[in-house]
C-alpha cells in the first residue's frame, strides 16, 4: 500500500512541475497594500498554501473543542460508574 502511495504522490508532483514549468508568466497580483508581479505558477502554489494553513488551523480548533468535550463526557462517565458502584454496594448491604 505505501507503494501506491509513493507512486500517487510522484505522479502528482510531476503533474504539478509539468504545470508550473508551462505557466511561467508573470500575473499581477493585487493586494491590499499594493500590488506584486509573481509568475502565475509561485502565484498560484501560494494561494494554495494560504487555503492549506487556513483550514489546518480550522481543523486544530475544531479538534480542541472536541478534546474538550471528549473529557467533560469522560468526567461524566466515572461520576456515573462511581455512582454505580455506590448503589450496588447499598444494594448489596440491604440484602445481607
Amino acid at each position: 500500500m505505501k507503494l501506491v502511495y509513493a507512486l500517487v504522490f510522484v505522479v502528482i508532483f510531476l503533474i504539478a512541475l509539468l504545470f508550473s514549468y508551462k505557466n511561467l508568466q508573470p500575473v499581477t497580483v493585487h493586494l491590499v497594500l499594493g500590488t506584486i508581479q509573481l509568475p502565475l505558477a509561485l502565484a498560484l502554489t501560494v494561494e494554495l498554501l494560504v487555503g492549506v494553513a487556513l483550514g489546518l488551523a480550522v481543523q486544530f480548533a475544531y479538534v480542541l473543542r472536541l478534546r474538550s468535550a471528549c473529557g467533560r463526557l469522560q468526567a461524566r462517565l466515572q461520576a456515573a460508574e462511581s455512582e454505580i458502584q455506590s448503589l450496588r454496594a447499598l444494594v448489596a448491604e440491604k440484602t445481607n
